[in-house]
Formats: structure tokens, sequence, C-alpha cells
């Protein structure tokens, strides 16, 4: 399997959102998802939280361990909180991903077995542990209760302002070049004598499949046999390079349609790469960015109501700042008498 994926004008405001988000959006119906060690894991920003305290009896039946390592385990109710928070696109990909699933578990399990000894030595205990930890509750509902005082009207925004966009900067709004890639995938067992002669028959492959000698099926085949098992042939379906692995990317940058690569090292092992199928980058239409389009402006417009609330609170009081203790804290040497009035009126 492959595991391994200036808006506005005349007075307008600008989206603060990069124009390749939006490129993305356009390969949704290419079946863009794929699996194996060629694609990149996807990422999973998303941190799920605790799941609440339940009776025991009640959370064992209700909340089984997905994973586990010690003392650490992972709830049903944490990965269902991290699924939820992925889009229909991402959740899609992961399904199709086991093996970036499965590091993310991995991942979450070893940051609650170091929370743990954290917790034993009393870590949270000190004082500018504390004094983060009630920032970070701060920030958490400041955001959460501003996010509910700005939302933007759910008639925002019009089909026509939507369209107004996508006409603005339709230049911009493009479709990556997709690739079609099948493999023989080859993957590290640590054991240097192992890997050295897999790595000579993946070179006599290359060198077979450029010499047009056997087809690159035939050939991975006959791989599969005389490494018993251990070199695998798969295919993606068509793919953008950003959902393909770094090292991966650039080899194909420079392949044609029916060209076979040198062997290329990742973390997981050796790939050979034989391109199937090119799509070059194209404008996107109207219909494959509206959605996004819409989410990215609602979002603008969310993020403007948001200033505007804060500006007002800020109006409605006065602001008083204490220049004395504040130049203190920055270590700037204190301001003589008599020059409190020149310094104010330096613009």
């Amino acid at each position: 399997m492959m595991t391994h994926r200036t808006f506005w004008t005349q007075g307008m405001p600008r989206l603060a959102v990069a124009l390749s988000v939006l490129s993305l959006v356009a390969c949704k119906d290419s079946n863009s998802a794929s699996s194996g060690p060629l694609a990149a894991s996807p990422t999973l920003v998303a941190q799920a939280s605790e799941p609440a305290a339940q009776p025991a009896n009640q959370a064992k039946q209700d909340d089984p361990v997905i994973a586990a390592l010690g003392e650490a385990k992972v709830h049903k109710s944490e990965l269902n909180a991290l699924l939820s928070a992925l889009s229909p696109d991402q959740l899609e990909q992961l399904k199709l991903n086991r093996s970036g699933l499965e590091q993310w578990l991995r991942e979450r399990l070893a940051e609650k077995a170091l929370y743990q000894q954290a917790l034993a030595q009393r870590w949270d205990e000190q004082a500018r542990i504390r004094q983060s930890l009630e920032l970070a509750k701060q920030q958490l509902v400041v955001q959460s209760y501003l996010a509910s005082v700005s939302q933007a009207p759910e008639s925002y925004p019009s089909d026509a302002e939507i369209k107004q966009a996508y006409d603005s900067n339709q230049a911009a709004l493009q479709v990556p070049a997709q690739y079609r890639v099948e493999q023989l995938f080859f993957p590290l067992t640590g054991q240097a004598e192992v890997d050295v002669s897999m790595k000579r028959m993946l070179d006599e492959a290359s060198q077979q499949a450029k010499q047009g000698k056997n087809g690159f099926s035939a050939i991975g085949k006959d791989l599969e046999q005389r490494s018993q098992g251990m070199v695998t042939r798969t295919e993606t379906p068509l793919v953008p390079l950003t959902q393909l692995l770094p090292e991966v990317r650039v080899v194909l940058e420079r392949l044609k349609k029916g060209q076979v690569s040198d062997p290329v090292r990742s973390q997981s092992g050796w790939h050979l790469l034989h391109v199937l199928e090119v799509q070059e980058s194209r404008p996107a239409s109207f219909e494959e960015v509206q959605p996004e389009l819409k989410r990215l402006l609602r979002q603008q417009r969310q993020q403007e109501i948001a200033l505007s609330y804060l500006n007002g609170m800020l109006d409605t009081g006065t602001v008083s700042i204490n220049g004395a203790e504040l130049r203190q804290v920055l270590g700037e040497p204190a301001q003589l008498p008599g020059s409190a009035q020149a310094a104010t009126a330096q613009p």
C-alpha cells in the first residue's frame, strides 16, 4: 500500500490566506488520496482534548482503549475528537493512510507518558509553569468567547460576492499538476547486508527499465519473487506533488510520462518510481473553488468583526499605561524630568 498528500480590488479587503490553499481544493474530485510509503502522512495538527471524566464502568464500555504504552492510553473518545476536527477531505485521506494514523497514536502515547513523568516530578507546580497554564487558559477562553460574538451572518457571502472574488483572482487560482505513479518499494531493515543487497537489486531494476529490456510491472514481479516479498509494487491515483514525500517530489518534477527514476532514498526505505500519467497545471473552475472561497470569505469577515469588537471595547474606556514601569521592564533608562512633554510630542 502507498500511504505516504490579492483577492479584492478597489478598496475591498484582501483575504489573508495563501492562494495555494485554494489550488488544492480543486483536486478533491480527482481521487487524490493515496496510501502507502510513497505519500506523506497527513498533518495532524489538531490536538484532541482529554476525554471528560466518566464513571469507571461506563468508561470501559463507552470509551475503550485504542492504544496504550504502559499507563499512558489513547481512548476512543480522544480519537473521535481528532477525527471530528478534520475536514471531509482530510478524513478521507486519513482513512486511506493507516500508517499516518498509527504514527499519530504513537506520538500521542509518547506525549502522555512524558506528561505522566512530569507530573510525578511535580513539574506542574513550578511558578513559571502555573503562570503559563493560566495564560493558556485565558487565551483559550478568550478565543472561544470572541468566536461566539463575531459570527458572520449566515447570508454572507452572497453568490455574487464569491463570484467577484473568483473573477478578481482567476489567474492565480490553479489546479496543480498531478501525477500517477507506480513504484517498487523496499523498506529499510537496519540489517546492512540485506539493505545493501536490496539496493543493488533496485539499481539493476532501474537500469533494465531505462533500457527497455523489460516492462516495469514485469521487473516488479521478478523483484517481488527474488526478494521473497520484501520489495513490493504499488500504484497511486492522480495526486498533486504536495501529497507525496519531499524526496519523491524533487525527482518526479524532473521526470516525464513513461520515465523511470534511480532509486530514491526516504526515511522509510528505497523507492523506484515509474511515471504513468501527468496532468499539467490548469486554471481552476469556479465550481471547483467555490466552497473554499466561501469558507475563506466567511473566515475573513469573522476576523473583521472580531477586530471591530475588540476596538469597540478599547474605545469605550480609557487605557492607562505606566510608562515608568514599562521602561523598567524593558531595561530602558529612566526618563529625565521635564522631557515627558517632548517625548510625547514625537511622532
